[in-house]
C-alpha cells in the first residue's frame, strides 16, 4: 500500500467516524427532548377528555332543565 492509498483510506475513515459522531449527536439530543414531547401529548389527551366530559356533563344538565 502506498502512502497516498494509506492517506485516502484514513480521509474516507475519518469522514466516517464524523458521520457516525454526528448520527449519536443527533440521537442524543432527540432522546433528551423525548420525555417532554411524551408529556405534552399525555397532557393534551387528558384534557381533551376532561374537556369533553364537562361539554357533555353541561349539556345533560341543560337538556333535564328544560324537562324539569
Amino acid at each position: 500500500m502506498t502512502s497516498a492509498e494509506r492517506e485516502a483510506l484514513h480521509r474516507r475513515m475519518d469522514a466516517e467516524i464524523c458521520k457516525l459522531i454526528a448520527g449519536a449527536s443527533k440521537i442524543a439530543s432527540e432522546t433528551r427532548w423525548y420525555p417532554f414531547v411524551v408529556g405534552s401529548g399525555v397532557t393534551l389527551v387528558i384534557v381533551a377528555a376532561v374537556k369533553l366530559f364537562l361539554k357533555r356533563r353541561n349539556w345533560r344538565r341543560a337538556s333535564h332543565g328544560r324537562d324539569a
